[in-house]
């Protein structure tokens, strides 16, 4: 019994001394691992910066523009090319402006929002004697987004109304020019819109403008309601069409087509 004890006690130093070199052992080779691992990392992400990231430019390199992303600096350039597309517009507006028969009443044409306006070629028009040149479509256009109406629309009756024709004169002499108006029954209107002559195109879109939005305005918005309205006065179309039902006819399905016609020549698509 006491030899056994003597034994074991004899071992236990020994069996102590082997654990503690096993465990320096273990712990060096980890710190070996790893260091190799850390500098193996860093090798890669040093590679990775030179092959497939750009470093930050110095102050006389230039970054280019993110073409994945549309960072600002992409912005910026895209609005300064809209700028730029603006800006020509307006040039060549001017350069027409400079030309035509008629003064214009736009005293500054940067201030003026034509957003979404495009050229219209009104084509065979032209070989009949019809002018409708760019600074009198801007002037239309900025006319109906003021009111709030189609501009094909109102370029639609201007091309049924006068094959775009200044000195248009209605069979019985009362109406004229671009839109066909009285100024017997409009002079109000044109007291209101600072229009003087009916044969100046800008005076005449103008009040035309003014009136039609008025009857879409009474009329609930109901366009083939106000064209006939437009066309053969309100009292008119309830005695010759709306009692019976009529909303459609000539003249309404002329003007109708003819804007359809105009938006997808302007736009490329079908106006709802």
């Amino acid at each position: 019994m006491h030899s056994t004890n003597r034994r074991k006690a004899a071992g236990s130093p020994a069996a102590g001394i082997i654990k503690i070199v096993i465990f320096i052992g273990i712990t060096a080779l980890i710190a070996v691992l790893l260091v190799c691992m850390t500098s193996g990392t860093k090798g890669g992400a040093d590679t990775s910066a030179g092959a497939g990231r750009s470093p930050i430019p110095s102050a006389t390199q230039t970054a280019k523009p993110d073409k994945t992303a549309t960072p600002l600096q992409n912005i910026i350039e895209s609005g300064a090319a809209e700028e730029q597309k603006t800006d020509d517009l307006i040039g060549r507006i001017k350069e027409s402006e400079n030309t035509y028969l008629f003064p214009s009443p736009v005293e500054n044409w940067e201030e003026i929002d034509l957003t979404g306006f495009a050229e219209y070629d009104i084509g065979e028009f032209k070989i009949y004697g019809g002018d409708f040149p760019l600074c009198l479509q801007a002037y239309t256009f900025a006319k109906c987004r003021e009111y709030g109406i189609s501009y094909p629309l109102i370029v639609g009756m201007i091309q049924i109304e006068s094959s775009y024709k200044y000195t248009a004169v209605s069979y019985d002499g009362k109406c004229k020019g671009f839109m066909q108006i009285n100024d017997y029954w409009h002079a109000d209107r044109m007291e209101k819109v600072g229009a003087e002559d009916l044969f100046n195109p800008y005076d005449n879109i103008a009040t035309g403008v003014d009136f039609m939005a008025e009857l879409l305005n009474r009329y609930d918005g109901e366009y083939l309601k106000a064209l006939a309205a437009y066309n053969v006065g309100a009292t008119g179309a309830y005695r010759n069409l709306w009692q019976y039902g009529v909303y459609e006819y000539s003249y309404t399905e002329k003007v109708t087509a003819a804007a359809k016609e105009i938006y997808i020549t302007i736009y490329g698509g079908i106006e709802q």
